[in-house]
This record gives C-alpha cells, structure tokens and sequence, in this order.
C-alpha cells in the first residue's frame, strides 16, 4: 500500500553452506561447520552463522531472479564476542 514489495524467499540450507561454496544447496550444506550456535567455521576462519543465512539468502534470490551474484564476503568473518550480565 506504500509502494514498499515484498518477496519471499526460501531459506533452505542457507545456514549451513559457506560463503565460498559454489551453491547453496544440499551438496554443500555442511551441518558440522556450525560449531557453536551464532558461529560457523571454515578452514580456519570464523563467521556469524546468522550473516552466512542472510548472506546465502541473498545468494539464493540473486540466482532465482537471474541477477549475477559479485556480492563480497567480507565483514562475515571474525565475530566479536560481547558478553552482557543482567
């Protein structure tokens, strides 16, 4: 009603594929990767799980609409830990 779209986009394994994987899909999903929750590692670099989901989701909608995918990963990896007490 506001002239703003909305598009759904489904998520399969888009938090278990790397950033680096060729596809998001079944091939690559690799559930061991996500080591703790919130972390995803790779070799050896760590990303934010939930900005490889958002990122693969991305990936994923990018393909389905035809639109060549040159988004770069960088900002995924090495994750700051901030612990909070209540």
């Amino acid at each position: 009603m506001k002239g703003i779209s909305l598009n759904y986009q489904k998520e399969s394994y888009s938090s278990g594929c790397s950033p680096l994987s060729p596809d998001v899909s079944k091939e690559y999903y690799k559930r061991t990767n996500r080591i703790k929750r919130g972390l995803y590692k790779e070799n050896n670099t760590i990303y934010n799980s939930d900005s490889v989901g958002a990122y693969n989701i991305m990936r994923i909608y990018r393909k389905e609409k035809g639109i060549e995918i040159t988004m770069p990963i960088k900002g995924l990896s090495n994750p700051k830990v901030i612990n909070v007490s209540v």
